[in-house]
């Protein structure tokens, strides 16, 4: 992330912020010590950031500023490898216990500082420096690149989230002899004013003193997730154990991640779900997330293997019993939108209306904190958005418009990714089985998916062995009351429809999560299949953003490869049914007559069944069709495509986009869009 002009908020005065946020309701609060003016003059300023850790580390330490926690740089607690050699570690405030597993710091971290020995290396003087309250101590403005300063930041927080369970987190930046206090949660960060602790030491004195007088959750911590015992933590080991074993012998097929699940560096946690219809509360064990958190603000979705602590009676006499109840855990923050369903509710919804193809959910709802909470609806939400919208006379960024965000977790079936099909007639079988799953959720339901991608196609695997596809994530999915239009670009941009990817103010309709489904088995089929074809998968990512208005479009290389495409996939039957696919939507959008194309576009709406049927008629192939269909292997896929990043709705803030009026869109000129000099030349001949 190269900027936060989206999500910062501020500056707060200093004081106001220790009111708002760190007034304790604990009944033991810890008694205040004085502090001298001559406390922090003699911290090394304008030298290395190393340096100027370790003095504050040892100031704040032996004067007792910050009773039951100890200040210590993170780099002299863990060799974490996975922190870039060139990022200073920041200084971090741990409990004051030792570390009996020789984990690393951060899964012990209160919160962390970001050290700078810079005067003027502040953050966020790009937001603020409109407000005189901040620059009157510091004399004349300066140029700073705030961009690797904010990647630092967001990267620290993206460590530090990954290994805890939270809420919402407070950090400290300094730079020289001034320092900023941040309470940052999945919407945004509200800034705190300005202090210079060196004149004032009083000041960060009165944070810190706060601080250790807050409870665990009032610091942020997540009160639903609570470290395991060491038995309970063994459990979840032995169970991933028995699943491996069960791989090995043929019994189960390979979950991609599943060995990170018992990554020695994070702990395990018990964490309550709390079933939104009931209120009841199971437990379940998780460690490690096996998705990858790719972006720190908005949805932050994070999937965990779990495993089910209320089931396990069920299985006593079954040697494979701790495998059995191993499900999957995704843990998110949903947009609050009024009058929007959450997930566990449109799951309820699809079942009474008999959908096929979508997850077996176990428990859905909102988080938490006590049973209490449950009773008066008081779910865990972000606060930075209340705070971005009230008229406060210090607030200076106008462009921040976070969202409200509330905490929900969903408990299903353990699915398996489109990278494991081991034959491509399971590939076109599954896809067949997603696109039945969104004609009917239309028929029956009048609900759009509207993020048909490769990560939300999943492969269920029946206990014989059969492997049919399963549609999952409907958290932005949209009901069609009478009248209404969906004029919100929404879902993942790799697999977006050509007329969503050029006019970002399309209305969403069934066609383009139709047509979203070719090129989620294009992908596939790209990745994971024998071809030949001199068009790469950049069609996928092609984009531009508009000089004028910087709104991003594409579509142009998905329109030209519809045309042009000549390769060939090496298995018979998945050629032809790519070939029909790339035919049916290039009729459509070659349609010059502006009465032809709505009346093949209402055909399309009216009777999408003519699309199953061409799958339906690749899987009634011959088996000679079938032949040269196994799957490349990884290493194989890795050596020729590296590995390819992408951005699924988990790594993206948000998976919708607002846009203008269609009347602002009009006045807009797009650029065109490039596409490959090869692409060109066939065109060209045409």
């Amino acid at each position: 992330m190269s900027s936060l002009t989206d999500y910062v908020v501020g500056p707060m005065p200093f004081n106001a912020f220790m009111n708002n946020f760190m007034e304790p309701c604990s009944a033991s609060v810890v008694s205040r010590k004085g502090v001298s003016k001559q406390t922090f003059r003699k911290i090394p300023l304008q030298q290395s950031p190393e340096k100027m850790q370790e003095a504050l580390a040892r100031t704040i330490n032996e004067n007792g500023l910050c009773p039951g926690v100890v200040f210590k740089p993170i780099v002299s607690q863990q060799a974490d490898k996975r922190c870039q050699a060139d990022i200073t570690p920041p200084l971090g405030c741990f409990q004051d216990v030792e570390d009996d597993e020789g984990l690393p710091a951060w899964h012990r971290l209160q919160f962390f500082a970001d050290v700078s020995p810079n005067d003027n290396h502040d953050p966020f003087i790009e937001f603020f420096k409109d407000s005189k309250r901040d620059y009157v101590i510091r004399g004349k403005e300066v140029d700073v690149d705030t961009k690797e300063m904010h990647k630092r930041l967001v990267r620290n927080l993206t460590r530090q989230f990954t290994h805890q369970h939270r809420t919402f987190t407070f950090v400290v930046v300094m730079f020289g002899r001034f320092a900023r206090v941040l309470r940052v949660d999945r919407a945004g960060i509200i800034v705190s004013s300005t202090i210079n602790y060196v004149a004032n030491p009083s000041l960060l004195a009165k944070f810190l003193w706060r601080f250790s007088s807050l409870s665990l959750e009032e610091r942020g911590f997540d009160p639903c997730a609570q470290p395991v015992t060491p038995h309970e933590k063994a459990l979840l080991a032995e169970a991933i154990h028995q699943y491996m074993r069960l791989v090995d012998s043929g019994k189960a097929r390979l979950l991609p991640g599943m060995s990170r699940t018992l990554a020695r560096d994070v702990p395990a946690y018990r964490v309550t779900v709390t079933q939104e219809s009931t209120g009841d509360n199971t437990d379940y064990i998780i460690q490690q997330s096996f998705t990858p958190e790719r972006n720190f603000f908005g949805r932050a979705t994070r999937g965990f293997v779990a495993l089910n602590l209320r089931d396990l009676p069920l299985y006593d006499s079954d040697p494979d019993a701790l495998a059995k109840c191993l499900v999957f855990l995704k843990d998110s923050w949903l947009v609050s939108e009024e009058g929007a369903q959450t997930e566990g509710d449109i799951y309820m919804d699809l079942r009474e209306c008999g959908i096929a193809h979508i997850p077996e959910v176990f428990a859905a709802g909102c988080v938490y904190s006590d049973a209490e909470a449950y009773r008066t609806d008081n779910s865990q939400i972000t606060v930075t958005n209340d705070w971005a919208y009230k008229p406060h006379r210090w607030r200076r960024t106008l462009r921040c418009c976070p969202r409200l965000y509330l905490h929900y977790r969903v408990v299903q079936e353990l699915l398996f990714p489109l990278s494991t099909v081991p034959h491509a007639k399971e590939l076109v079988q599954v896809i067949r089985d997603a696109l039945q799953c969104v004609i009917e959720v239309y028929a029956k339901a009048r609900r759009l998916h509207r993020d048909i991608s490769y990560s939300n196609i999943m492969i269920t695997v029946s206990g014989d062995g059969r492997a049919r596809g399963v549609l999952t994530d409907w958290d932005i999915s949209r009901q069609l009351s009478e009248g209404s239009t969906l004029r919100h670009r929404a879902g993942t941009w790799q697999f977006m429809s050509v007329n969503l990817l050029r006019r970002p103010d399309h209305v969403h309709e069934l066609h383009d999560d139709l047509e979203s489904a070719l090129w989620v088995l294009l992908y596939a089929a790209m990745r994971h299949f024998e071809h030949t074809s001199d068009f790469g998968l950049y069609i996928f990512d092609d984009k531009s953003t508009h000089p004028g208005s910087g709104i991003v479009i594409g579509g142009g290389a998905k329109l030209a490869f519809l045309r042009l495409f000549t390769g060939h996939f090496k298995c018979p039957a998945l050629n032809t049914i790519i070939l029909s696919l790339l035919r049916f939507w290039d009729d459509y959008y070659h349609i010059k007559d502006p009465e032809e194309r709505r009346a093949r576009h209402d055909s399309i709406q009216e009777n999408p069944t003519e699309i199953l049927q061409l799958f339906d008629d690749a899987l009634a192939s011959p088996d000679e069709l079938w032949v040269h269909g196994a799957a490349i292997p990884e290493q194989r896929r890795t050596s020729m495509f590296g590995n390819l990043h992408v951005s699924t709705p988990s790594s993206q803030s948000s998976k919708e986009e607002s846009v203008g009026s269609a009347q602002n869109m009009q006045k807009r000129r797009r650029p065109s869009t490039s596409v490959s000099e090869n692409a060109r030349s066939r065109r060209r001949k045409a």
